[in-house]
């Protein structure tokens, strides 16, 4: 039957996703650090190439402030970037650290959820209990019927479709903590470059872009991995909160739930480390003018 095949393919790519996840998020999936160049021979490399031009970069902005200065071309403002200056200078070598502080912070919530995480195994193990469903909604004596085996194509489709959309969201789940792992090589290579761009009012976007970036890949890992820990308790708890199963509606309930959430945790990954970027940026911004004022040179 074509419907017990597509079902049977569905139920063992669920499980193909589970797996990936289970190896994405395990310690054995790379023992490269985040951030540490020592531990980290791409970020080593990288940091060699943009560290040693943003040196060559603020040499030139430090030319410039000089000449700013000596032929009073801004006044107060070239006072202000002088300040700047020296902050950036004094940093822009231990941008590695700072943002290590940041990703290990983020990496402490997110491993406490998917240390309880079994990469989907407790979602498919669920669905394949879809034909404990099937007896508890359908009278299999009635299978050689017309309507009978109309309503077994159907609950085979059913089965198909629940582990053809779960392989799908696990596949996801994998791919964001995969790409997770690159975009924080990435950021903290370019760190040193950012940091300097915070020195100039006109480079100054690009710094705010660059932690942007950095803190939504920081810490979507921690709303994703709450989502897939919810998502896994809720199906292993089964029965257990919904109550017995009283029709086939209410038999697919401790199925769908669990999956509605990992779709939900998905979007909601994506959306509240955009918030959390913009709350932090808005945090860091009242902490720079505060400083600044407290340093501010006497006219």
């Amino acid at each position: 039957m074509i419907a017990l095949v597509l079902a049977s393919i569905a139920s063992l790519a669920a499980t193909l996703g589970g797996l990936l996840l289970s190896w994405v998020i395990s310690p054995y999936f790379t023992t490269l650090s985040y951030t540490n160049p020592a531990n980290n021979e791409i970020i080593r490399v990288g940091l060699g190439i943009t560290q040693g031009f943003v040196n060559m970069l603020l040499v030139l902005i430090l030319v410039y402030i000089a000449i700013a200065t000596i032929l009073r071309l801004a006044g107060y403002e070239t006072k202000k970037l002088l300040i700047t200056f020296i902050i950036v200078a004094l940093l822009v070598n231990f941008s590695p650290v700072i943002c290590g502080l940041i990703v290990d912070a983020s990496n402490i919530v997110m491993n406490f959820f998917l240390s309880e995480v079994t990469g989907g195994k407790q979602l498919i193990n669920s669905f394949g209990a879809i034909w404990e469903t099937i007896k508890v909604g359908f009278e299999w004596e009635k299978a050689f019927t017309l309507t009978g085996q109309i309503d077994t194509i159907f609950l085979f489709a059913v089965s198909a479709v629940l582990n053809l959309v779960l392989f799908l969201v696990l596949l996801l789940f994998a791919s964001i903590f995969m790409f997770r792992y690159i975009a924080i090589w990435m950021l903290v290579i370019l760190s040193p470059l950012a940091f300097a761009c915070y020195i100039l009012p006109v480079t100054r976007k690009y710094w705010t872009m660059w932690w942007n970036q950095f803190i939504q890949w920081s810490f979507i890992g921690v709303t994703c991995g709450f989502f897939l820990y919810l998502a896994e308790l809720l199906a292993t708890q089964g029965t257990g909160i919904y109550g017995p199963a009283q029709g086939l509606g209410s038999s697919f309930l401790p199925h769908l739930v669990p999956l509605g959430f990992l779709m939900m945790g998905l979007i909601f990954g994506l959306q509240t480390s955009a918030m959390g970027a913009s709350t932090v940026m808005s945090l860091s911004k009242r902490s720079g003018r505060w400083a600044r004022n407290k340093t501010r040179f006497k006219t």
